[in-house]
């Protein structure tokens, strides 16, 4: 019988530039909320920014990381875990987390939509010195997930309900 029990968290969340490329598997629990914008530095920066906390689980070559309550502020995630709240909706949020250019940004500086594009354009911009009016900028999103990745997530949702169901430890 394997054990139903974790140990403690220590609260240590990746940063988001370490999920890039990774596949994410959100369980949302409630609506978004409005927080102090401590990164705020400029007069235009909003006092007040959204953000969720969804339970996380990224799958890497070696298995998987769960964070429970894990923050997020990307907009895209927050519009994904709204929908998955609304009553009949499907309650898993799963994406591959990519970074791409913000819209207005690849359009004057002509570079593509995904997120190799992004990463074409960022390293030219490195290379050509970084000058900060012609820097690519990006935004987070959730990419598309192939027949693999969703038997991935499906596996370890199957898995997690064997877990959690005491009824099916006791049977084993």
């Amino acid at each position: 019988m394997t054990d139903p029990f974790s140990q403690p968290s220590g609260g240590a969340y990746p940063k988001i530039d370490e999920l890039e490329g990774c596949l994410l598997l959100f369980k949302p629990d409630k609506p978004s909320e409005m927080v102090p914008n401590r990164f705020a530095k400029r007069p235009e920066d909003p006092t007040h920014v959204a953000r969720i906390s969804v339970d996380t689980v990224v799958f890497g070559p070696d298995g998987h990381e769960e964070y429970s309550s894990m923050y997020w502020s990307q907009q895209v995630i927050i519009n994904a875990c709204e929908q998955a709240l609304k009553p009949g909706a499907k309650p898993f949020v799963l994406g591959v987390l990519q970074k791409v250019g913000q819209k207005e940004n690849r359009e004057k500086l002509k570079y593509g939509e995904t997120s190799d594009d992004f990463r074409t354009a960022y390293e030219t911009w490195l290379k050509k010195g970084g000058k900060p009016n012609e820097q690519p900028r990006h935004v987070w999103i959730l990419g598309k997930f192939d027949d693999e990745q969703a038997q991935l997530a499906r596996d370890y949702l199957a898995e997690m309900q064997k877990v959690r169901d005491p009824f099916a430890i006791a049977s084993e």
